[in-house]
């Protein structure tokens, strides 16, 4: 995964454009396990990662799994305020769906991390470690923080 963004962060250089990483927490992901079976978080997984799939852009983004309850994408050419854009069709399209486990509908939700830099501003100095760590930051917060569902950080 560090190659591929790696890569992108280089093009980002060369073309002087724009860079973003969303890392995804799905919420409760234990408790789920607990409450309804390890087989439902399965498919809550699946379930969250076919509606990840479905809302990123094909050939462009990058969409993997990233840690037990976390994914990741990889967006290319795409600035802070675009990534927030994106990260908030994400949460509405995972807070909206309902997997069905046997007799039981779940709910899920889940918590965004954004980090993002613009290389025409951003000179030199960026890595895959830096832009995954902030996004890691900006996750935990947002999962600590009741009220917002999503942080981001603008790398200057």
């Amino acid at each position: 995964m560090d190659d591929r963004i790696t890569h992108e962060i280089k093009r980002a250089y060369r073309y002087e454009h724009s860079l973003a990483l969303i890392l995804i927490g799905i919420n409760n992901f234990r408790l789920i396990g607990e409450t309804h079976g390890y087989y439902s978080g399965d498919l809550v997984l699946k379930e969250c990662a076919d509606c990840l799939n479905e809302a990123v852009r094909k050939g462009v983004d990058l969409l993997v799994r990233y840690g037990e309850e976390e994914f990741l994408v990889i967006l290319p050419e795409t600035d802070a305020a675009g990534a927030m854009i994106v990260a908030k069709r994400l949460r509405i399209r995972i807070a909206t769906s309902v997997i069905k486990v046997y007799e039981n509908d779940i709910k899920v939700t889940a918590s965004f991390g954004v980090s993002s830099f613009t290389a025409s501003q951003q000179k030199t100095g960026i890595t895959s470690q830096i832009l995954l760590d902030k996004a890691d930051r900006c996750l935990h917060q947002a999962k600590a923080d009741v009220n917002e569902t999503i942080k981001g950080v603008q790398l200057s």
